[in-house]
């Protein structure tokens, strides 16, 4: 019984650290996308290409994708706000996925068990959320494939974020564990 109540502090500790990452997330990345908005907004008042200041940058922080654009080919404002897009769905899943941690987290300080119905939603619905932001990146990046309309950016754009599906795969499988082992406490409970 007392590693039981250990094990219940621990998860209000757990809550805890889920809820400032969560609130981390949104802070940090509602910051990042206003920064990102407001400057390609303000440089493009200002006359400025955005697409050229955007190169600059890729050529100071990744240099090792610069030989792989096509000579003469500049990125199109389309692919920018693509990427910023895409930011943004990165930061919104993040944050969900740290909301959901503490949720379940006080869910099993309140109820006193991992295995109870809205646990294995949860894990349901954050396993379905990394299939749809899975789905979201592939279609954005088909989007930016079709604005740029170069054969080698539209096979270099195109991808799959297999380590997604990947997690999404092992979230939607514990759900269906803890739905077996819910099935089982009921049935014992049942019994007794």
């Amino acid at each position: 019984m007392k590693m039981q109540e250990q094990k219940l502090k621990r998860f209000k500790v757990y809550k805890n650290i889920s809820n400032v990452l969560f609130i981390l997330t949104v802070v940090m990345g509602g910051l990042f996308m206003l920064a990102a908005l407001f400057t390609a907004t303000v440089l493009s008042a200002a006359g400025y290409d955005i697409v050229d200041v955007a190169q600059k940058i890729l050529a100071e922080v990744q240099p090792e994708v610069l030989p792989m654009i096509p000579e003469g080919l500049s990125i199109p404002y389309g692919v920018i706000f693509t990427g910023i897009i895409s930011a943004g769905l990165s930061i919104s899943l993040t944050a969900y996925i740290f909301k959901s941690v503490s949720l379940m987290f006080g869910r099993i300080v309140e109820q006193g068990t991992p295995f109870a119905s809205n646990m294995v939603k949860g894990l349901k619905h954050m396993g379905i959320a990394f299939f749809i932001y899975t789905g979201l990146i592939f279609v954005l990046s088909i989007l930016a494939g079709t604005v740029i309309n170069h054969p080698e950016w539209m096979t270099f754009n195109v991808n799959i974020s297999w380590s997604s599906i990947m997690f999404g795969l092992l979230l939607f499988s514990l759900g269906e564990i803890f739905e077996f082992g819910l099935s089982l406490q009921v049935d014992s409970e049942s019994i007794v």
